[in-house]
């Protein structure tokens, strides 16, 4: 919901992220890619997860996909990696670029062979 003054940052969002994706009982229904919802009428709805970094890629781990019309696409994705696990948000993004440009975060994040230092803003040209 757009509310005039509210905003939240990509490092905010990242802080909440980091929070939840500690407690088990969140991190789990994060990365499932789908799941067979059984009505109380016995009738069955498949419910897909969104996040399409979980079928193209194999160390994602999940998070949240959301969409508004002033913060455009954003995605807050997971991944795990030789036991190192980071979070990349982006925000403000086209439908087209916010799955390559949270995969090329990732893949930057977990395949570079030193420790990389948090980055507080990424201006990206969508």
């Amino acid at each position: 919901m757009t509310q005039k003054g509210q905003y939240s940052t990509a490092r905010d969002i990242a802080k909440l992220a980091r929070y939840a994706y500690r407690q088990p009982s969140i991190r789990g229904p994060l990365t499932i890619r789908s799941y067979d919802f059984i009505h109380n009428d016995g009738k069955v709805s498949k419910l897909t997860n969104t996040n399409r970094l979980l079928k193209s890629l194999p160390y994602a781990t999940g998070m949240k996909t959301g969409t508004t019309r002033a913060s455009g696409k954003c995605l807050v994705a997971s991944g795990t990696l030789h036991g190192r696990t980071v979070i990349a948000v982006v925000l403000g993004s086209s439908s087209a670029s916010v799955w390559k440009d949270s995969e090329s975060l990732l893949r930057w994040a977990l395949e570079s062979p030193q420790t990389i230092r948090p980055v507080v803003a990424l201006r990206t040209g969508t």
